[in-house]
């Protein structure tokens, strides 16, 4: 007589755990740097540049409008940006200098990503080092492996 009650609180417990194990949707990350750019884009307010594809794609997702620099170079500033520590726990104060050397342990913003099952892809550069001579050449799109980020 008592098992007709049981159904419900076993269809209801089973229920929870169907939607406690479904994977939650992927947000789509598409990460543009441009550091040597400044703000000269329309979506930062500057009445002379024509960017209609930029802004829109602004407009759509985050725009960061307050950032600063933490190094008067290219490679300590990004590798500040990619990792979050500062160019003194990093030690790359040049543009030659692979910030694993001092922090080979550092999770980069691209391997968080990785570990968080995405794809992560890039075009260009952002450090100073391990860009692929075929991509350098070509413009090619590389799959990020390894601790080169």
């Amino acid at each position: 007589m008592k098992a007709p009650r049981l159904f419900p609180v076993l269809f209801f417990i089973l229920a929870c755990c169907q939607v406690a194990s479904a994977e939650s949707p992927k947000f789509n990350v598409l990460h543009i740097i441009s550091d040597d750019l400044c703000t000269r884009l329309a979506c930062y307010g500057d009445p002379m540049v024509k960017s209609p594809n930029i802004d829109r794609l602004a407009a759509r997702g985050v725009k960061f409008d307050r950032a600063y620099c933490q190094f008067p170079l290219c490679n300590p500033s990004r590798c500040s940006f990619m990792t979050g520590l500062r160019p003194d726990v990093t030690q790359a104060f040049e543009n030659q200098t692979h910030f694993r050397t001092a922090v080979p342990d550092a999770v980069s913003m691209p391997q968080t990503f990785q570990k968080g099952g995405y794809s992560v892809t890039r075009i260009g550069k952002i450090y100073h080092y391990s860009v692929p001579r075929r991509l350098a050449r070509m413009g090619l799109m590389t799959r990020i492996r390894g601790s080169a980020w």
